[in-house]
């Protein structure tokens, strides 16, 4: 049942994205890993990955978190890394 109500979630969330973007092509999955590993494991089959970058600040300016960090590291195809609100 809990995963059931994840992907009730994710296709609530992913029906407004495609509504306020409707030429960009959304792909859903519930995974039971953690995102940074799926999102890599992912990346081969991808032609680029967007990810937000939050404003986490260090003494250099902003820095990406921990899913982002091993994206740019190890993944397979191009990495775009958008800034958040």
């Amino acid at each position: 049942m809990h995963g059931r109500a994840e992907e009730a979630v994710s296709r609530f969330a992913m029906a407004a994205i495609r509504e306020h973007h409707p030429g960009v092509e959304v792909e859903s999955r519930t995974v039971r890993t953690s995102p940074a590993r799926a999102l890599v494991e992912a990346s081969p089959r991808a032609a680029v990955v967007v990810i937000g970058l939050h404003h986490t600040r260090g003494p250099h300016g902003a820095r990406p978190g921990p899913v982002a960090h091993a994206l740019l590291h190890r993944s397979h195809c191009p990495v775009l890394v958008v800034p958040t609100e």
